[in-house]
């Protein structure tokens, strides 16, 4: 048995716990299955409701992860994936922190309680031992406003680099613009079988993403957060599927998040992103939620300039920081 102070460490074989006021935290793998993923879903709505802002991920992105970009991992038990996966709870079972992978690339996403952030530098010292069995760096997504998190990546001897991506938020309290639709587009939700086909053909224009297949679409439709309503579309007068967005609503916090957006390449520049856009806003709105949040890659992603046309704004930025292992 190890002790150490700070936080305080006690090593019991397999196990690490660490004490904190009297509590013990004790660290462990991730299990695939539902219990521990719905864990991490129930710290990321919590973690919203304390803080009133993205402190970690929106509980969408989790649901996005396991059930699109890296179903297949999942789905497999992907041993070299799954171990990027680690969980630290109290003593009664209570997730307070997680580690995890997102694109499977050495890169390190951090999920913690507001009332545990002390534990991050512990996190990252079990994160970087693994990475560096595999990968000669490390790197992890901050965003700007996570001062706490930056000066510890500083001390780490992490260094910042180029922008990851955007955050924009819109207030439904505020007027939402009109734009008309092209005359013969219609908007609708997915819900034909037959519809399938379509929707995939237009997710896999719109982001050059073959990957995106039948076998993935019908996984995302069993994420917690999908609605079937909120699976939206522009038709186009022959019937062919030419704009689309996913909305994942978070009840417990009022908002909701769009993700993924994307307009076939054919069929760009003639308002449709705008005209879809407004109609989830609308649709938003009539359900009495608070704010709309998307998300964007950094400049010059195309959906920048129509996120803020449309009135998306409190634009945050995050970065990548990497450290040489």
């Amino acid at each position: 048995m190890f002790r150490a102070t700070s936080i305080g460490l006690i090593i019991e074989g397999e196990n690490i716990i660490f004490i904190k006021k009297h509590m013990q935290i004790i660290e462990r793998e991730y299990r695939n299955n539902e219990e521990d993923f719905l864990k991490i879903r129930n710290l990321l709505i919590e973690s919203y409701t304390i803080k009133k802002s993205f402190f970690n991920w929106g509980v969408a992105r989790w649901d996005i992860v396991r059930y699109r970009v890296q179903a297949k991992n999942f789905i497999s038990g992907e041993k070299s994936f799954l171990q990027k996966h680690h969980l630290w709870e109290t003593e009664e079972g209570k997730l307070v922190g997680a580690t995890l992978t997102e694109n499977n690339d050495h890169d390190l996403v951090i999920i913690v309680h507001p009332d545990f952030q002390e534990l991050e530098d512990r996190m990252f010292d079990w994160a970087e031992k693994l990475e560096s069995h595999s990968s000669k760096n490390i790197k992890t997504c901050v965003y700007a406003q996570n001062e706490k998190r930056q000066e510890l990546l500083k001390k780490r001897g992490y260094k910042k680099h180029s922008e990851a991506e955007y955050m924009r938020s819109f207030d439904l309290s505020k007027d939402i613009k009109d734009f008309e639709l092209p005359k013969g587009f219609t908007i609708r939700h997915v819900h034909l079988l037959n519809d399938f086909e379509n929707r995939i053909n237009v997710h896999q224009n719109a982001f050059e993403n073959k990957g995106f297949d039948l076998e993935v679409y019908k996984l995302l439709r069993q994420a917690p957060g999908y609605q079937i309503e909120n699976d939206l579309v522009i038709v186009s007068p022959d019937g062919q599927f030419v704009c689309f967005c996913v909305v994942w609503v978070d009840d417990t916090n009022n908002f909701a998040e769009i993700e993924p957006f994307g307009t076939h390449s054919e069929f760009r520049n003639i308002g449709l992103g705008k005209a879809l856009l407004t109609d989830v806003l609308k649709r938003l709105k009539a359900r009495n939620l608070d704010r709309v949040y998307i998300s964007s890659g950094p400049e010059p992603a195309l959906g920048n300039r129509l996120y803020e046309s449309v009135g998306f704004s409190d634009k945050r930025k995050a970065y990548w920081w990497i450290k040489d292992l």
